[in-house]
């Protein structure tokens, strides 16, 4: 399940599911992305289309999220 907004206008938004199914690799001990495989045909067919080495998954890299904290 994504935790954040990837390509909305693709449907890849917060709470969409798929499965991780590959490693985008790096040259230092983290990847740089994980693959994602999603069932619906539309994602597939744009995935193909933009990542043709990806076989219908899409790249969902890491990402630094920062919250301030409140003080009161």
């Amino acid at each position: 399940m994504l935790v954040r907004n990837v390509d909305t206008e693709v449907d890849l938004f917060n709470k969409a599911v798929g499965t991780v199914n590959g490693f985008i690799p790096h040259s230092s001990s983290f990847p740089t992305a994980v693959t994602v495989f999603c069932d619906k045909r539309r994602l597939q067919k744009v995935s193909s289309d933009r990542f043709p080495s990806l076989n219908g998954s899409f790249p969902v890299e890491h990402a630094k999220v920062r919250i301030p904290l409140c003080r009161e």
